[in-house]
Order: C-alpha cells, then sequence, then structure tokens
C-alpha cells in the first residue's frame, strides 16, 4: 500500500466516510495480505462503528508483522477489554508498554484492562504513568474519574475531574464526564454539548456524539425539560447501535423455544456438576440486577463477581462465531457430557478469581436469561434470580441510558419494545421446560419492602441471614454499570412508575410492548 493510498484512507476516515475508506484498505490487502498499516487502518474503521469483532481480526493481522509497534498491541488490547476479554488483553498491554513506556495512551489502556479485572491499585498507579507520561492531556484524569467512580470515591473522582477540566475544558470527554456526573465545575456544559452535537462541522466521532446527546438529554430530563430531552435522546442513536433484525431475532427466539425441549433437559440429567458456588441473576437491562448482587454480596459468604462474560464468550465459541443460529444448535446437539462439564468447570475457575473463600458468587450479567439453557444444565444446584420491573419502566430507563454496541435493539422505540416482547416469551418457555427453581423478583416489591424481600432472596441463596445485606449501599467492591451511583445510596422510590413522565414521548415504545404495556 503506497504512502499515498494511506493518507487518502486517513483522509477519508477523518471526513467520517468511513465506507469509502473500507472498500480502499480492503482493496489494499487483498493485494497485500502483509501489509500491517493497512489492517491496523483498517481496524481503526471497525473501532470506530464499534465492530470489534473484525477490528480483532485486523489488529491480531497486524500485531502479526509489526511485532514491535506498542501501537498495534495496545489498540488489540483495548478491543480485547472492551469485549470483556480482559485476561486476554492484559498481555497485549504489558507488551505495549514494554514496547513504549513513554506512550500516554498505552499506559492508559493497561490502567483501563487492569481495572476491568479489578485490580484497582495496579490501575490507579498506571493511570498516574500515563499522567506522568503526559501531563497535558486530560484522558489519564478521566480514566481516574472512572476508576474512582466505580469504586465509590466522590472526593477523589472530583478531584480528577476538575484536573481534566483545568487542562481541556472544552474536550467533548470532559463535558460528556461533567454531565453525566451533574457537577457544577461547568455550569454552561448543556450549552456546550448542544454546540458540539447540532454542529453538522463537528470532528468528533459518531459514537462520542451519540454519548453526547444521552448526556443532553438527561441534563434537559434533570431540568424538567421533557420533551427537548426526548429531541436529543433520540438524535444520533446510530453512533451507537447499528439496525437491528428483528425477523432475525424472532427466528432466534422460535429455534431456542424450538430445540431446548423438556426432552432436552431430561436426556442431559447426569450432566450436572455438583457446584452450588454459582448466584445467577438476570433479567432485562435496568431491571434492578445491580442493587440484587450489591445486598447478596454484603453477605460475608458471598462475593459479586460483576457481569462475567464467560458463558456467553463460550457459547460464541461454540457456534464459531455466529451466534444463536444452526451452527449452535448442531454443535450442542453433539456435546457430550465431557464437553459439556468442561465449560462448567472453566467457568468455576474463572468466577473463584473474584474471591476464592466465597462460598458464593453473584454473576449478574442480564443477558444470561437467553444462555439458561446451558446454565441449567451444568448448575441445577446455583440459586437462580430472574428481576422482573415494570416493562414500561424497564424500557424507558433503556432507552434514555447509552448501553453499549451489544444493546443494538435500542436503536429505537419500536425495535425495543418489540425486543422486549421476545425476551418475555422466551422467560415464559424457559419456566415451562428448565429443570430449575427459578425466583422471580419483582423490583417494585424490593423497593416497597426490602427488609422482607432481601431476607427472601438470601434464604434462595442458600445462605443464613446476616443483617449486612440491608446495607446493600454499604460495599466497597467495583461496580461498573450505569447505576452504580444508584447503588451506593439507600432504596429509594422514584424510580417505579418513572415511565408516567415520559408518557406523552413513548407512545410508540407502549404501542410496541403490546400486553405488556402499562393499562
Amino acid at each position: 500500500m503506497s504512502q499515498n493510498m494511506l493518507n487518502t484512507a486517513i483522509s477519508l476516515i477523518e471526513a467520517q466516510k468511513l465506507a469509502e475508506a473500507e472498500h480502499l484498505l480492503l482493496d489494499a490487502i487483498s493485494v497485500d495480505p502483509q501489509n500491517a498499516r493497512a489492517h491496523f487502518t483498517l481496524a481503526s474503521v471497525y473501532i470506530t462503528q464499534n465492530d470489534h469483532n473484525r477490528a480483532e481480526t485486523h489488529l491480531q493481522a497486524a500485531a502479526k508483522v509489526a511485532k514491535k509497534q506498542a501501537i498495534v498491541f495496545s489498540t488489540l488490547a483495548h478491543v480485547l477489554n472492551v469485549q470483556g476479554r480482559n485476561e486476554e488483553a492484559l498481555p497485549h498491554a504489558r507488551k505495549a508498554v514494554s514496547l513504549d513506556s513513554k506512550a500516554e495512551f498505552n499506559h492508559r489502556v493497561l490502567g483501563e484492562v487492569y481495572a476491568d479485572l479489578r485490580r484497582p491499585v495496579m490501575a490507579r498507579q498506571s493511570f498516574q504513568n500515563a499522567i506522568t507520561a503526559n501531563p497535558e492531556s486530560p484522558h489519564p484524569h478521566l480514566s481516574l474519574f472512572e476508576l474512582e467512580t466505580t469504586l465509590g470515591d466522590k472526593d477523589a473522582y472530583e478531584k480528577h475531574l476538575a484536573a481534566a477540566q483545568k487542562i481541556e475544558p472544552n474536550d467533548p470527554n470532559v463535558l460528556l464526564a461533567i454531565a453525566n456526573t451533574g457537577s457544577s465545575l461547568n455550569p454552561r456544559v448543556l450549552d456546550d454539548i448542544t454546540k458540539i452535537v447540532e454542529d453538522p462541522q463537528s470532528t468528533v466521532s459518531q459514537n462520542l456524539r451519540s454519548k453526547l446527546c444521552f448526556a443532553a438529554g438527561k441534563t434537559l430530563e434533570a431540568d424538567g425539560d421533557i420533551s427537548r430531552a426526548f429531541h436529543y435522546f433520540g438524535k444520533d442513536r446510530s453512533g451507537l447501535y447499528q439496525s437491528f433484525n428483528l425477523q432475525k431475532r424472532r427466528l432466534q427466539v422460535n429455534a431456542l423455544k424450538s430445540f431446548f425441549t423438556r426432552d432436552f433437559f431430561e436426556q442431559r440429567q447426569d450432566y450436572a456438576l455438583s457446584s452450588e458456588q454459582p448466584i445467577f441473576v438476570f433479567g432485562m437491562p435496568r431491571s434492578g440486577t445491580t442493587l440484587v448482587e450489591q445486598l447478596i454480596a454484603r453477605h460475608p459468604s458471598a462475593s459479586g463477581a460483576g457481569e462475567v462474560n464467560f458463558m456467553a464468550n463460550a457459547i460464541f465459541s461454540l457456534s464459531q462465531g455466529q451466534g444463536i443460529s444452526p451452527g449452535l444448535f448442531e454443535r450442542v446437539g453433539g456435546l457430550g457430557k465431557r464437553e459439556f462439564q468442561k465449560i462448567g468447570q472453566k467457568y468455576i475457575t474463572e468466577i473463584q478469581k473474584f474471591d476464592k473463600k466465597a462460598k458464593r458468587t453473584v454473576d449478574k450479567m442480564p443477558h444470561n436469561f437467553e444462555r439458561l439453557w446451558l446454565l441449567s444444565i451444568l448448575f441445577p444446584k446455583a440459586a437462580f434470580i430472574h428481576l422482573e420491573r415494570s416493562p414500561a419502566d424497564t424500557c424507558s430507563s433503556i432507552y434514555t441510558t447509552p448501553l453499549d454496541s451489544f444493546h443494538s435493539y435500542n436503536i429505537d422505540q419500536e425495535t425495543l419494545g418489540q425486543y422486549y416482547c421476545m425476551y418475555r416469551e422466551l422467560m415464559d418457555h424457559w419456566q415451562e421446560v428448565l429443570p430449575i427453581s427459578i425466583r422471580h423478583q419483582s423490583y417494585e416489591a424490593m423497593v416497597n419492602d426490602f427488609p422482607d424481600e432481601c431476607h427472601a432472596i438470601v434464604e434462595h441463596c442458600g445462605l443464613a441471614w446476616d443483617a449486612a445485606c440491608l446495607e446493600h449501599h454499604l460495599g466497597d467492591q467495583q461496580i461498573f454499570t450505569f447505576s452504580k451511583e444508584q447503588a451506593r445510596q439507600k432504596i429509594f422510590r422514584s424510580s417505579v412508575n418513572r415511565w408516567q413522565k415520559y408518557e406523552t414521548e413513548i407512545q410508540p415504545l407502549l404501542k410496541a410492548l403490546g400486553p405488556y404495556a402499562p393499562s
């Protein structure tokens, strides 16, 4: 690939002409498959589009050739890390720092990997090293701000946010952090954000533009301007989400229901492991899974592992990267007892890393609701807790939250509502066929009578009662979800029937919810 072609591709990327850049780079790679620069540049296109699987493919190709280029390895580490593959990311991040210890980005990526591996001391040191490498950059301070936010240290995260704001007050990432925390550092933050997102000449990435729109929406909602808030909630969502294929999802749900029958589970009764360690807390996002994890994790015999990606990755591997597909069902149908149990044993090893002394460990991956077929075969002695919150509250909360690109059903209100209906249909099927006992936990019941519901949840988990569980907000473990601030507060009821203040703005969603819409 000539330097002129590479420069042209980079110019196209900067002009947000990603499709043209992609075609140019693919042509270059077809001519020269060993061209590391072309692979790396193409990976940057896919990263911008949140297509991390394809980005990883080209970064791996670049890494085989450009073995001394630190930026290749730090970018690869970043892509693996955002997919939840933190252990895989770590050696690449370390290699990047060893190749170039003067680059801020390398230290910052290493810190992000350590943070997601729940090694906050190592993460903090890496971010401090990034500051040393480039004292004039706001980004290491923003990384420290994010770290301290997960730890609930308000004084520390406010200090780093102020430091970032002092260095670069108009940086879009700084504005985003200020808006999302409701900080008073910049009283004009809403004006500054709306100038960026309304400017057609703005050079911010589509992903960042989408997040800024959500931040503007949240700020306006807090000010009581619901109509204008929903203007921004609905604006530029494609920067976070690619289109979602509802027809494909319908086929997937039908296939799950057809394949995983009572007979399927009865034929595999002896595949079970004896472990009672896992506690699976699942349901739609924004339904209260973090609250349940926190209250259980306060128990002296339990710990919280957050959203564990292991099962998602295991099924992805079984399907050879195709997800819920004919290939997955063919492979699962041919798996024997030993192969099933090998997956389960690796999972137990994975969750024991979080706390080797814990008797029970909470995995609160919400979308484990579609993986219950595997979890119930392997761990029938585990505790299963399905969070149920008012459909309108759940979906309106999802719609107004910038979830990551995995949740592309959040692209618009109609798609979100129809996806929710299929989720409930799948849960009804599991209730009929799975050989396990599931506690269907009402979020509203928890909020209205927390002591009684807390007792019942702890009992369902096979744990003796401990009053510490009532003080869920005092936990000191890292929290990574969007509800991390609420999880460190006492129970409040303001989130019940919250949909009502949005009612005029969410008519497409309520219509799509059909039988699950409030009467």
